[in-house]
């Protein structure tokens, strides 16, 4: 519940035409009916309407979006893909960022968390000759448009409409994408961001994780090896006056929120990664936080990759894993840095097992029972 969306203004209403400008060509074409969003979007105002939030009632309305990276889009229309479904016309960026953008904006929040994100990667190769030079260059510049994202489209675009702006790409020298938020400055002052890898070194791991790491070195050097990221965002609210309302509490006094965005390692197999990755960044909050008011609220938003049966979402929302959580066995029986094999025997060893369970599968009961029939028994097997 919160402050209801603000009536359409000059900005929302240039959306068609920055849509036009992405697209470079062509009309756009009206976006397809969202009843999921206009429902979302019903419920936020009704509670608004009911008195459960709205300007001036400490409420704080934050979104999470998984944007999807174009980096990744080979991937989309495979057969059977999570996106086969839907033409590749309409999945092009320049067709799908004005709608994005639309889609954050309507949920008017006050912190909005990004991720997928491409922007700026952390660092391009240079050319590695004189003779090659021009080739190079050429191909560094057209990464850069690919990746740069943000920095062409979200934060200008959110600039304009009143928003700071942060971007953390993922670790890596290949990294094309990452992690963006943007913070309404009419309501929020950004104190402070701090950028934190979730790739797990031997200095890094939770504590309560590191005799699981210190006696598993395939689990310990692929945690190490991760990608991930995330940003921890001190915020406080806008001084007295601003245009985001009173901008304090009955007190006076300008209360802050740690706020943190993250993407955890997709790999489903990889519960148990996403579990350490998750305590990870809980230390690291929890170690921000004592130099911090004791009442300052945290929340961690982002894309776990996780549903609710998870032991990362079990640690965000009761504090607490079992040592016996059964995520911790799926991981290291199914994550092939945990099985300590390359992941090409780990694909083999996949493979194996559905062609011997598709075998299985095939053989009738019937034949199970003659089949056993046959073997010697007594012999104490």
């Amino acid at each position: 519940a919160a402050r209801p969306p603000p009536p359409k203004s000059r900005a929302l209403a240039a959306l068609p035409l920055l849509a036009c400008v992405a697209e470079a060509a062509a009309a756009v074409e009206a976006p397809p009916a969202r009843p999921l969003l206009v429902r979302r979007l019903g419920a936020l105002r009704r509670a608004a309407a009911a008195g459960r939030g709205g300007s001036g009632a400490g409420i704080l309305r934050v979104l999470s979006y998984n944007i999807l990276a174009d980096c990744y889009s080979r991937h989309w229309g495979a057969a059977g893909g999570l996106h086969s479904y839907c033409s590749p016309r309409l999945t092009r960026p320049a067709h799908r960022m004005p709608r994005l953008l639309a889609e954050v904006l309507a949920f008017s929040p006050d912190v909005a968390l990004l991720q997928e994100v491409e922007g700026e990667p952390p660092h391009i190769p240079p050319p590695i000759s004189r003779r090659r030079r021009g080739v190079q260059s050429r191909l560094s510049s057209t990464r850069q448009v690919d990746r740069k994202w943000f920095e062409t489209f979200w934060a200008p675009s959110m600039r304009q409409l009143g928003f700071s702006c942060v971007y953390t790409s993922k670790a890596g020298a290949t990294s094309s994408e990452g992690l963006a938020a943007f913070v309404r400055t009419g309501a929020l002052e950004m104190v402070e961001m701090r950028e934190v890898s979730l790739a797990i070194g031997p200095s890094g791991a939770p504590a309560a994780a590191a005799p699981l790491l210190d006696s598993h070195a395939g689990t310990r050097e692929g945690v190490r090896r991760l990608p991930t990221v995330a940003q921890l965002l001190l915020l406080r609210e806008a001084a007295p006056g601003g245009s985001g309302g009173d901008g304090s509490s009955g007190s006076g006094e300008r209360r802050h929120a740690l706020v943190a965005n993250t993407h955890l390692y997709f790999s489903n197999p990889a519960m148990h990664v996403r579990l350490l990755q998750t305590a990870a960044l809980l230390e690291e909050m929890d170690s921000w936080a004592e130099h911090l008011p004791a009442a300052t609220p945290r929340i961690v938003a982002g894309d776990l990759n996780a549903d609710a049966s998870d032991a990362a979402i079990k640690l965000l929302t009761t504090g607490r894993v079992e040592a016996g959580d059964p995520d911790w066995l799926h991981g290291a029986l199914n994550w092939a840095p945990s099985l300590e094999l390359e992941e090409a025997a780990g694909v083999a060893a996949r493979q194996a097992a559905a062609t011997l369970g598709a075998g299985w599968d095939a053989v009738g009961d019937a034949e199970i029972e003659a089949a056993w029939a046959r073997l010697p028994h007594g012999a104490g097997d």
